[in-house]
């Protein structure tokens, strides 16, 4: 089963423990063999995603902005 861009997002934030820009996310998941995508602006989508994430579920979310288009897991309490 594909995982969706949050799942991805959720782990290679929690494997690098740093913000992350979002190509940076990409490129990490393209690496470890756990996002094979078609799309031509990936990146993009997962600026979006997570970016609407944090927007629906404030401090709620399992994601933070920590500076402009870099993203960061709150529970690594940056």
């Amino acid at each position: 089963m594909a995982q969706t861009f949050l799942e991805i997002a959720e782990i290679i934030l929690k494997e690098e423990r740093k913000p992350l820009k979002p190509e940076e996310i990409i490129r990490k998941a393209i690496e470890k063999k756990i996002l094979v995508t078609n799309g031509k602006t990936p990146e993009k989508s997962m600026k979006a995603r997570i970016s609407t994430e944090i927007i629906r579920n404030g401090f709620s979310s399992k994601f933070m902005r920590y500076a402009p288009n870099r993203f960061v897991l709150r529970e690594l309490g940056f």
